[in-house]
């Protein structure tokens, strides 16, 4: 039997002594206890808070004898407790029990489509941590005080029960009193009485998880967990002491499993080498020891082994096989004086010593904010980092593109840009699912089945938005509650009015019955796809055991494009190593108990008896804790010992999260236009936002101003996830050759990132603040019913009677159950409320900001450790009678997406100044080029802040509406052709040559002729017409009636194709297949769809002091979006030129044709063609609007905010469309609806007049007519009763020869080619007998020139 198995994890020691407060010495500070204050969850207007947790109040944190944390405040001696040294152990939980996990079998998608809001899974569920700890202290050196003659033992123990729940009635005022739980001793047997007790060291607050009644909530701050008792009295309770089943959850707090001042006694504990001594007078008094070195060890497990997940599905023999958690940390020395190395004071050093430049930046990504980083040091002390930052960025794109050419990783920027922005689920969308046959384009449903594919549709997009309303109007309705909650005195009807009891009633009805008919609508809409489909809300198949399954249907679900909404800045901080231990995200090295190394068994009787089938590895333990590890020993078993960590003479310090505020200004939306930004490696053009006038000129720009704050906790995937990025990169020739990166390089990027260290996080909550919404762990109206087997939701008793309000007589509660009920889930996010006093005044600033555009600056941003030291960026100190302003800040390095404008300094025209808010005086210079801004703030250009999508489809004209003769235009099926012509260059005859949509020829047009150009006047000549090809194409028609008697349009058209084939990318190898690939790469003529949606209904104001009216120039409305089409700089977008089409009449304007191919060979009031760019006349079109429809309709069929566009573009190269405010979005054509068309045209073009030395026939013979499709086999061989028309021409390939003939013969009249066979011709003098024939026609080829098999 192996045993019992050893899980290693971390353990970090912090020694607090009062000169690590000395600001004179240390760059860091001394955080006071901050704990969740969870009398902010009750439910009055007083107390109840949006966020339990506060931020570090840090302006008194030094000197020590201001330090709450150091000093006895009340103390009439103000240095009291100034001596006391403390360490502070720490065990981190592996990942393992940080990670939920869902009840479920199967994928649930964020948006939910099911008959009600709350997904279908049940909520992520945590796995039982250990609740047992035992922690020993070897003591290796120590000093008493002078005077006290006290007996140190080497080695003492304690247990720590970390699932003990305390009511705060239950706790003493001393340590080891009786009162203090049955059986429970102090830490020290023989110091009872001697030491305070302390609620914030001795144990941890926690929210009463018992009873669903009015006191439930107003208890709230009266419990605790964890108890730390010594091992020498310490026994497990029987009956069993009051526990809770503990998780890294339990507390609803993030920082609970890390952070040292809320897990005391759970996860950590407070060693204060105390001592029972003597004073001058005999009595007894606690003697605390001055100098220690010592060695710890902690082992955890489960006191119930049926909680240990690796018991919980095994049956082991003897049901003793355990998980137990062990971690040793050996030499750890303290002492009165400040250890040698303070990591927090060398973090600290980089904000507040004469630096090159301080190490904060900020991006729009980790990555991003990195490589700013990077790049803004390239020069600086730390050495070139510029060859660290290409690297990083080269390989970033690597791993996206699909090769190292430039066309891929300008794509690959193109993904990466992506990532700036957060997805949201876009909803779903049904296609046809039946059998396509082989070599055909897609399977066309029947009649009746498009019927119920379109009615699908159309039920499942009213689905989607209705659920996505649904969610909002759940919020809305707590929001409601909160607000009445928590300031009874605001009225939420209207501003001016006296509260009362009916109109909030009838507020709160109004929202209850909006929600009712969602939720009405929306399980009506997925009962009929459920009946249609017989699929379930997550798309399986539904099976009635007992029932015949019914057959299947033709249909399928798959995702829409999500929306989007732009994230949060994010923060990266150089030079401080991430906490988190290196091997976090890897899988841990486990050992068996047998593999334990042997050492004496000097202390086996000190490990208490009540640990159980733990007990034997307790032991074992201790004894080879005896044994120090050797990494050189021959033994695998000893060089391989995990759970061992010397720190010696160094104070740890692991980052947890970072507090920031900030000043926002917001900046008026008309003072923003758009232009073409060059960014990136390789560089690219982006489209942004810009502002030309200096801000600092105009005082005005300044009023629209406020503060935002937020916590955001530091993880450890970020440095993990660069590493892991590094070591996926292909080592191809491709690589090696172009980035010069082989191996070694690779290796030397990972030694560098190790040796720089930094750590990032994202600035949570920023865009909320502006939306007047707040972040942060508060109370929710419903809670977890631990009855139910799901554990569902039920709204709290307090909940509803904090509803009601005081009149004579008294009136019923606002909200009664059913109506909170109706919240469910939605309660993430509070309302502003009362938070923050906005103007009163209509006119002044709106607090609300339906989309972000302004600069920002930071006033805070402290970085706190989980041991309670802090790393403050700005120097914490008291606000002033008088501020200044704007308050101090930092110069962060700026990422190009948020860098502010550059201005020339009027005083020196060589150099630039940042175009920002408030200018630093003196102006601080960028460099020359006025690229790198050395600014506090940094901009954020205009974007939505709230979930939005870019729409894309292609469309298909309908019928002209009888009345108005206007044609709509609907999104095409997957199995309808969205090509309505094609064009292909025909360089021979210097003309152009269209065809249908399934490739059938229909005209050319050429230059030449006395009109300028030429054209044929009956259609699909030189061919027969086809009886399957409908008579008009208005569209086609339209374009082709631009070119008659216009030879300016055409030869600029004609300019335009030439000149993109430049910047296209080549036709695949398998179009050399094709008949057309002789002429050239053929162009496609498609009408496409443009629309920008909303999630949901435009957000809000969530203030109830001050003016909640939104500046009537910034509802989103009012915000046009420009959207550009294509982009000729990368090769990878296929728009040639598109034509705007009027959206209420269907009719397209040839008359001006945007392309980026344009020349200078025309005047420009005479050139057809306008350059796509902001600065021509027609910039880049007509804006687009975000819109919202209401959900009781699909948004396609009924926004009005749309724009059309028909377009020519490469039929292999996706088109794509650009926008200052979400990603790019690309529109491919299916391959199927270009393989059909290129099967059915044919290659021809126009020969002559030639000189033949013999005749052809004189007459049409009436069997042989042009056609467009030929069987080669049929024509392969000459007529016999036709000469062979000879010309020099290859035999390589089959060729024909089109003679027209006037034709007025049995009905048939008007021009008709004849077919003829061609013989070769090798091109040398005959000498033939005249009379010769002057001919003219067309030459056809009837097959590939390279055959497939050639």
């Amino acid at each position: 039997m192996a045993g019992n198995i050893l899980v290693p994890m971390d353990m970090d020691a912090f020694c607090l002594t009062a000169s690590l407060a000395d600001a004179q010495n240390h760059t860091s500070r001394i955080c006071p206890v901050t704990q969740p204050d969870y009398t902010g969850l009750r439910l009055k207007d007083a107390v109840l808070q949006h966020d339990i947790l506060d931020h570090v109040d840090l302006h008194k944190s030094t000197p020590a004898n201001f330090n709450p944390r150091l000093s006895d405040l009340g103390s009439t001696d103000p240095k009291t407790g100034t001596h006391v040294p403390r360490t502070y152990l720490h065990w981190s939980l592996p990942r393992y029990y940080r990670s939920g996990h869902q009840k479920t079998d199967s994928y649930v998608p964020p948006a939910n489509t099911t008959g009600n809001s709350t997904p279908t899974a049940s909520s992520p569920s945590f796995p039982l941590v250990p609740n047992r700890w035992l922690v020993i202290r070897h003591l290796t050196l120590h000093t008493a005080p002078p005077g006290q003659d006290i007996t140190v033992p080497d080695f003492e123990g304690w247990v720590v029960e970390s699932d003990r729940f305390w009511k705060i009635n239950q706790l003493p005022d001393k340590l080891g009193l009786a009162n203090f739980g049955k059986g429970l001793r102090s830490q020290n047997p023989d110091l009872r009485g001697l030491e305070d007790f302390d609620l914030e060291t001795d144990v941890s607050p926690l929210i009463d998880p018992t009873g669903n009644g009015d006191d439930t909530v107003e208890k709230q701050a009266e419990a605790f967990i964890g108890m730390k008792a010594s091992i020498d009295t310490w026994t497990e309770q029987n009956p069993p002491a009051p526990s809770v089943p503990l998780t890294t959850m339990t507390s609803s707090n993030p920082l609970f499993a890390d952070y040292t001042f809320h897990n005391s006694n759970v996860f950590s504990i407070r060693d204060n080498y105390m001592y029972p001594g003597k004073d001058s007078k005999g009595n007894d008094i606690p003697v605390y020891l001055t100098e220690a070195i010592s060695d710890y060890i902690v082992i955890g497990w489960h006191s119930n082994p049926k909680d240990d997940p690796l018991t919980a599905n095994t049956d082991p023999p003897g049901g003793e096989f355990q998980n137990t958690l062990e971690e040793r940390l050996p030499e750890l020395y303290m002492t009165l004086g400040s250890p040698t190395t303070v990591k927090a004071d060398e973090a600290g050093t980089n904000f507040h010593s004469d630096v090159f430049m301080e190490p904060l930046s900020v991006g729009t990504t980790p990555l991003d904010a990195l490589l700013t980083y990077l790049d803004a040091h390239a020069d600086g002390p730390s050495g070139n980092l510029t060859d660290l930052s290409n690297g990083i960025r080269k390989l970033a794109g690597l791993l996206i593109a699909q090769d190292d050419g430039y066309d891929s990783q300008v794509k690959a920027q193109d993904l990466l840009y992506g990532h700036n922005y957060a997805e949201a689920f876009g909803g779903a969308v049904w296609h046809y699912d039946g059998r396509a046959e082989t070599g055909h384009g897609p399977p066309t449903p029947s009649t009746a089945e498009v019927t119920t594919l379109h009615q699908l549709n159309s039920a499942q997009a009213i689905l989607d938005a209705t659920s996505r309303e649904l969610e909002l109007m759940r919020w809305t309705l707590f929001a409601t509650w909160w607000n009445l909650v928590q300031d009874p005195l605001t009225n939420l009807v209207t501003p001016q009015a006296v509260k009362d009891h009916d109109a909030l009633e009838k507020l709160v009805k109004g929202i209850f019955e909006n929600i009712v008919l969602l939720e009405a609508r929306q399980k009506a809409k997925q009962d009929f796809i459920t009946a249609t489909t017989n699929l379930d809300s997550n798309g399986k198949e539904i099976i009635i055991p007992g029932k015949p399954t019914p057959p299947r249907q033709p249909y399928k679900r798959t995702t829409k494009p999500p929306f989007y909404i732009r994230k949060d800045p994010t923060v990266c901080i150089s030079g401080m190593a991430s906490g988190w231990p290196a091997n976090f995200s890897d899988p841990l090295l486990c050992r068996f108990e047998a593999q334990l190394v042997a050492g004496p068994r000097t202390f086996d009787s000190k490990v208490p008896k009540d640990l159980g089938a733990v007990r034997s590895l307790a032991q074992g333990l201790l004894a080879e804790f005896l044994v120090r590890p050797d990494p050189n020993s021959k033994d695998p078993a000893q060089a391989q010992r995990s759970g061992w960590k010397v720190w010696n003479d160094t104070q740890p310090f692991f980052p947890l999260y970072v507090e920031w505020e900030a000043l926002y200004v917001h900046i008026e939306r008309s003072k923003w236009h758009v232009e073409t930004f060059n960014s990136g490696i390789p560089v690219h053009p982006m489209v942004r936002y810009k502002i030309d006038e200096d801000l600092n000129a105009d005082p005005n720009n300044q009023k629209d101003q406020r503060i935002v704050s937020g916590r955001t906790l530091v993880l450890p995937q970020q440095i993990f996830s660069l590493k892991s990025m590094i070591k996926q990169v292909p080592m191809t020739e491709e690589v090696i050759k172009t980035y010069g990166l082989n191996e070694k390089e690779i290796l030397a990027l990972n030694t560098k990132i190790d040796q720089m260290q930094y750590i990032s996080c994202p600035l949570s909550g920023f865009t909320n603040h502006l939306l007047t919404l707040v972040e942060g762990s508060h109370i929710k109206p419903l809670a977890r019913d631990p009855k139910a087997p799901e554990g569902d939701l039920v709204p709290l008793t307090a909940a509803v009677n904090a509803t009601r309000i005081v009149t004579n007589p008294p009136t019923d509660p606002v909200f009664d159950s059913m109506t909170l009920d109706k919240t469910k889930t939605q309660s993430a996010l509070t309302p502003y409320g009362n938070l923050v006093g906005f103007p009163s005044d209509p006119s002044s600033p709106a607090g609300f900001k339906a989309a972000t555009h302004g600069q920002v600056m930071f006033t805070k941003f402290n970085i706190i450790d989980k041991f309670g030291q802090a790393v403050c960026a700005i120097t914490p100190t008291p606000i002033p009678a008088k501020p200044t302003f704007p308050p101090p800040s930092v110069y962060p390095c700026i990422s190009d997406y948020f860098a502010p404008g550059a201005l020339q300094n009027p005083k020196s025209p060589h150099d630039f100044l940042p175009n920002v808010i408030y200018r630093d005086p003196p102006p601080v210079p960028l460099t020359t080029t006025g690229q790198e801004a050395l600014s506090r703030f940094f901009q954020l250009s205009p974007s939505i802040n709230q979930d939005t999508r870019l729409n894309a489809s292609y469309v298909l004209p309908e019928q002209p509406d009888p009345a108005s003769g206007s044609t709509a235009f609907v999104p095409v099926n997957d199995w309808d052709q969205p090509i309505w012509g094609w064009v292909i260059i025909n360089y021979a005859n210097y003309g152009l040559q269209f065809f249908l949509a399934d490739g059938t020829f229909y005209t050319e047009v050429r230059i030449g002729g006395p009109g300028g150009t030429v054209g044929n006047a009956v259609k699909y000549l030189p061919f027969e017409k086809l009886p399957t090809v409908l008579n008009t194409n208005k569209q086609l028609d339209q374009l082709i009636s631009s070119f008659t008697n216009n030879t300016i349009y055409l030869q600029a058209f004609f300019y335009m194709i030439n000149q993109s084939v430049d910047s296209t990318p080549h036709a695949p190898p398998d179009y050399s297949n094709y008949l057309t690939s002789i002429v050239g790469k053929p162009l496609a003529l498609v009408n496409t769809r443009w629309s920008l949606e909303l999630s949901t209904p435009p957000l809000q104001p969530q203030q109830t002091i001050g003016s909640p009216a939104i500046n009537p120039e910034e509802t989103l409305d009012k915000y046009e979006i420009p959207v550009k089409f294509g982009d000729s700089t990368r090769p990878f977008d296929g728009l040639v030129a598109y034509w705007d089409i009027n959206k209420d009449t269907g009719v397209t304007d040839f008359s001006k044709i945007h392309t980026y191919f344009t020349d200078h060979l025309f005047p420009e009031n005479t050139d057809p063609r306008q350059m796509i760019s902001e600065t021509s006349p027609g910039g880049f079109g007509q804006p687009l609007i975000p819109t919202w429809t209401d959900s009781s309709a699909p948004f396609d069929s009924s926004t009005k905010n749309f724009r059309l566009a028909a377009m020519l573009v490469d039929p292999f190269t996706p088109i794509h469309a650009y926008t200052p405010i979400l990603p790019i979005v690309s529109l491919t054509l299916p391959l199927w609806t270009i393989q059909d068309a290129c099967r059915k045209m044919t290659a021809f073009f126009h020969l002559g007049p030639m000189l033949m030395t013999s005749d052809v026939p004189t007459k049409y013979r009436g069997k042989f007519q042009a056609k467009q499709v030929v069987d080669p086999d049929k024509l392969a061989k000459p007529d016999p009763d036709a000469p062979a028309v000879r010309v020099p021409i290859s035999g390589k390939a089959l060729w024909r020869w089109l003679q027209p003939y006037d034709v007025d013969d049995k009905g048939v009249k008007g021009t008709i080619f004849d077919s003829y066979a061609l013989a070769e011709d090798d091109g040398k003098p005959k000498f033939a007998p005249g009379p010769y024939t002057m001919t003219e026609g067309y030459l056809q080829l009837l097959q590939p020139v390279t055959k497939p098999d050639m």
